[in-house]
């Protein structure tokens, strides 16, 4: 990878140093300007014929998500958030009743927890937190032997938004093959940083977010769901761009007849713009190469944790030393809000990790906030550097 390159493309990292990418990554030329270009284009002819002449490039935005995740691109669906994905999915799941059990894992996001309770107030159906090893995965054991036929749906993050360990997905869906539960996957922490392929997970839906580690527009996400799966949810919402009124009823007594691909979760309105940069961001990672992109953000996550180690009273709760892209921090002493903004005098992005935004693991953990740094392919070791003086420094001042 040529990394002067891409930097040279990335106008942001000219001015500061960007650890926040778990967040929000940067913006390249090349994505922006996908964006603009359209932008440009609807204000000078119109919004509706903006995306008749782009309509091409806009179709082609399901092909590029789907070659991502080695799917379909009638199985796509473009959402404007992962949130709104991850709700599609959820609040459409008509096979939750009160006597389904919906399996989940300690590492939730926030988001996750708040909706799966919802959903289960909603339903009658019971939340089973799966007991975890060390670092807060799912015991694959404990999962075998917690599968019976009331387990309706599992709902697990692939990657939590604060540590770089993996739940063991595929080894999840290749249990679950001979059941009938639902298996939904979070995967905002993983796709793009390295290779997520739905047909080794075996999941039925997965949900994805463009502004983290795809480098995309925030404001864009895909939904993933299996072809053989479509059925078996109903779209919360419903217009005249995934539905049809039927003049008469149909053999349900129904007068409307909903679309059979995932485009059944889609509305009419949406950002063409910011679609077509989305689209721009995974042609961009896919020109790179996932493999190569995740080499190279183990690469500098390894530098990372290796200065990290050599501070003292610093200290990352949860870890894996094969885990790569997310290190979340604590010092001694030091609020996390504190060295937030050390860091960002400095020009350094970060961001803080509270216990609202992983309920279940920071109760397990019973650690204050942490400081989230998250390297993307684009740092450097120049960067890194600087970032550990500046974690040294924060030390002294405080010792």
């Amino acid at each position: 990878m040529n990394i002067e390159k891409l930097r040279a493309e990335t106008p942001a990292v000219r001015h500061l140093a960007h650890f926040n990418n778990a967040g929000a990554s940067l913006m390249s030329d090349r994505v922006f300007g996908a964006s603009l270009k359209y932008w440009t284009l609807e204000r000078e002819i119109g919004g509706y014929e903006a995306a008749v002449a782009c309509a091409e490039a806009i179709a082609d935005f399901y092909t590029c998500a789907a070659r991502l995740i080695n799917a379909k691109s009638e199985e796509i669906a473009y959402c404007d958030s992962a949130t709104r994905g991850w709700n599609t999915i959820l609040y459409g799941s008509r096979f939750l009743n009160s006597d389904s059990i919906i399996l989940t894992s300690q590492i939730e996001f926030g988001s996750t927890v708040v909706s799966l309770q919802h959903v289960a107030e909603l339903t009658g159906a019971k939340i089973v937190i799966l007991p975890t090893h060390q670092n807060g995965t799912i015991d694959l054991e404990a999962f075998k032997t917690a599968l019976s036929k009331k387990v309706a749906l599992v709902a697990v993050t692939h990657v939590p938004a604060h540590s770089c360990v993996a739940n063991p997905i595929e080894h999840m869906g290749a249990l679950l093959k001979e059941h009938d539960a639902f298996f939904l996957v979070d995967a905002c922490q993983s796709v793009g940083r390295f290779s997520v392929d739905v047909e080794k997970i075996g999941c039925d839906a997965l949900i994805t977010t463009g502004r983290k580690w795809l480098r995309g527009p925030r404001g864009t996400g895909f939904v993933y769901v299996r072809d053989n799966a479509i059925d078996r949810l109903d779209p919360p919402t419903i217009d005249l761009s995934n539905a049809d009124w039927l003049s008469a009823k149909d053999v349900r007594g129904s007068q409307i007849s909903i679309h059979s691909s995932a485009k059944r979760f889609e509305t009419w309105e949406r950002n063409f713009g910011a679609v077509l940069g989305l689209r721009e961001s995974i042609l961009q990672l896919l020109d790179l190469g996932v493999e190569n992109v995740a080499t190279r953000v183990k690469k500098v996550t390894d530098q990372l944790r290796d200065g990290l180690h050599q501070i003292p009273s610093l200290r990352i709760p949860r870890d894996d030393p094969e885990g790569f892209g997310i290190l979340s921090i604590m010092m001694d002493g030091i609020s996390a809000q504190t060295i937030k903004d050390r860091l960002s005098d400095e020009r350094i992005n970060s961001s803080v990790i509270h216990e609202w935004d992983a309920p279940w693991d920071f109760e397990q953990m019973n650690c204050p906030p942490l400081v989230r740094l998250s390297p993307h392919y684009f740092n450097t070791e120049e960067e890194i550097a600087l970032l550990l003086g500046v974690l040294e420094r924060i030390q002294k001042e405080h010792s």
